[in-house]
């Protein structure tokens, strides 16, 4: 579970950027969505700041995705800050539909997923089956079956942001974020490398929290951090609809 940035989004933005793949999405617009999608519905019904404390979490296994959750963060690094969030907007069958958007200087990137993931503790087991984005220049763009085998390989390397590995054992400790103050939080600390840039951070894991089930995450190494703003069970929205 990587959470200093939406790495997928970095990714795909990257992909799109060159030069072969930007040739193919010249030609016509996105198709329609599929028939049978069920869609989140449009009001927005958030979780933030309460006066009661969050209770502890009832189990050490992530919450099952549902469509109309959403969560919000807020990403403080060297005095800036940007938001990003993501949502489960749809689902096809087995699969759901991960609306992951970024926002920074008025800059805004909306990116759908859709996902079969068989275990929420194994990024191994999430399987990609479309993807649309909507990013500055770019328009509205659907991939699927081959369009998508281009950046297949780029997103698999952003799954592991959706899966939430063993939390059993972990020290609990309590956190307070925006979205409210978390009892019993799993704590631990993590390294990663991405792109040849090693991050060492710490994370604070709540599984009442949808989605990623992250409350804050927060550099050991560099003034970043990634706070908790708002969340809800119901109230998603699609941005793309």
């Amino acid at each position: 579970m990587r959470h200093l940035t939406p790495i997928i989004i970095l990714l795909v933005v990257g992909l799109l950027a060159c030069k072969g793949v930007k040739e193919k999405l010249t030609g016509g617009s996105a198709p329609s969505a599929s028939a049978g999608v069920a869609l989140a519905p449009s009001s927005s019904a958030p979780v933030a700041g309460g006066e009661d404390a969050v209770p502890a979490p009832e189990s050490p296994q992530p919450r099952p995705l549902k469509v109309g959750q959403f969560v919000r963060y807020k990403v403080t690094e060297n005095g800036d800050e940007r938001e990003f969030s993501y949502s489960v907007i749809g689902a096809e069958g087995d699969a759901h539909w991960i609306q992951v958007i970024t926002e920074k200087s008025g800059r805004r990137v909306v990116m759908q997923l859709l996902l079969a993931i068989g275990d929420r503790t194994d990024p191994k087991s999430a399987k990609l089956r479309g993807l649309k984005m909507k990013a500055p220049g770019l328009g509205v763009r659907e991939f699927r079956g081959a369009s998508l085998a281009a950046m297949r390989k780029q997103v698999d390397l952003g799954m592991s942001e959706l899966t939430v590995p063993g939390l059993t054992g972990l020290k609990q400790e309590d956190v307070t974020v925006p979205a409210g103050t978390f009892k019993s939080c799993y704590t631990r600390d993590t390294t990663t490398t991405f792109l040849g840039i090693t991050a060492k951070q710490r994370q604070w894991i709540h599984t009442r929290v949808p989605i990623l089930a992250l409350v804050k995450s927060k550099a050991l190494d560099k003034n970043y951090q990634i706070e908790l703003e708002e969340y809800g069970e119901t109230g998603a929205k699609d941005e793309l609809g």
